[in-house]
């Protein structure tokens, strides 16, 4: 992943109202389907792959387009502010479109300006942040911009997590794996009810 300085913009758009996404972070906008986010992945030669896959990709892999119809988390790992990072892409289970994307640096303890420097870029675009939550391992603040919830988390001083949220998106992710429970529920007590 390429990272340039003057790039700050580029990677932390969120496109407002009119639009028919709630976020953009990078190639990434919230509302894009499993196949889309693979063929933007390939344009770009991510090494994306199906969360739970390790991999020493360093370029895209076609063969991860076989998960396209069952998975709804890919992963792929960068460079984003001079640091690596884990960008992580969740889908909605059955409409399989993103709804959030989350950045995770680890051993940011060791680049001591890397906080005040991500606060720095988030409070120039968002303003101060919305809420603020301690928590017995580290802090999130929470910044709202239309339809988006951008939250960051640090933890233990040593990680830290960017994440873009959909709020539309997110009410349909839960609606689905809710449905998904129901009718996993109910083929169970179907096949085993006469066992009782």
């Amino acid at each position: 992943m390429r990272i340039v300085v003057s790039c700050f913009v580029l990677f932390f758009l969120i496109t407002l109202a009119g639009d028919c996404y709630a976020f953009r972070f990078d190639v990434w906008t919230s509302g894009m389907t499993v196949d889309e986010a693979l063929s933007v992945a390939q344009q770009n030669n991510l090494p994306i792959q199906k969360s739970g896959i390790i991999s020493g990709d360093t370029k895209f892999n076609p063969s991860v387009r076989r998960h396209a119809a069952s998975a709804t988390k890919f992963y792929y790992r960068g460079e984003l502010l001079g640091k690596q990072a884990s960008v992580n892409l969740s889908f909605t289970p059955q409409s399989k479109k993103l709804c959030s994307v989350s950045i995770r640096w680890s051993g940011i303890n060791r680049f001591p300006d890397f906080k005040a420097e991500l606060d720095s870029i988030l409070m120039k675009k968002y303003g101060k942040p919305a809420g603020f939550q301690k928590e017995l391992f580290g802090d999130t603040r929470f910044w709202k911009a239309d339809n988006t919830l951008i939250s960051l988390q640090v933890m233990f001083s040593s990680t830290a997590e960017l994440k873009y949220a959909d709020r539309q998106l997110i009410e349909v992710e839960g609606r689905e794996r809710s449905s998904i429970e129901k009718r996993t529920q109910e083929s169970h007590r179907s096949k085993d009810e006469s066992k009782f």
